[in-house]
């Protein structure tokens, strides 16, 4: 009858062992280099936030701090289920990077009316993420998010 005793220190030893491999295997999880691809079309670049939110860092390659000036623009969630892009009109001079910021817990989108950026609809923003661009040429430009289309705001470069 002994053969069919439970033995409660060997299934304590087998929990600590099976704490240890997991803790370790998500420590390696941690460490690991985040080599996916961003998106990048002609300056833009995609990176997670300091603040990272959504907690899916592997997802955005981290890119160096912008040089020159910058201006923020954060993803909001104002009220209710809207989103906006807050300042929903920027005036900033030529070569002045643009940093959005998802502050909601919605993956978005940074979508040039003409094409000029996009950070990728097939790779939203997702929350505590971040998109850049760089605008090197005086316009005005007109820009939403292509998941949710009354997300709109309009960039003027002097």
């Amino acid at each position: 009858m002994s053969g069919n005793r439970f033995n409660f220190y060997s299934l304590k030893q087998a929990a600590r062992l099976g704490m240890i491999a997991f803790s370790l295997l998500a420590l390696l999880a941690a460490c690991g280099n985040g080599s996916s691809t961003a998106p990048s079309v002609a300056g833009a670049t995609a990176t997670a936030a300091a603040s990272n939110i959504g907690g899916n860092l592997s997802t955005h390659v981290p890119v160096p701090t912008p040089t020159g000036p910058t201006a923020a623009v954060s993803m909001i969630t104002p009220g209710g289920y809207t989103f906006s892009f807050n300042p929903s009109t920027l005036t900033i001079s030529v070569g002045t990077t643009v940093i959005w910021t998802n502050r909601t817990t919605t993956p978005h989108t940074i979508t040039s009316d003409t094409g000029m950026f996009n950070s990728g609809l097939n790779d939203p923003i997702e929350a505590g993420f971040t998109f850049t661009y760089k605008f090197t040429k005086p316009g005005t430009y007109k820009y939403h998010c292509a998941l949710h289309p009354t997300m709109t705001a309009t960039i003027t470069v002097t």
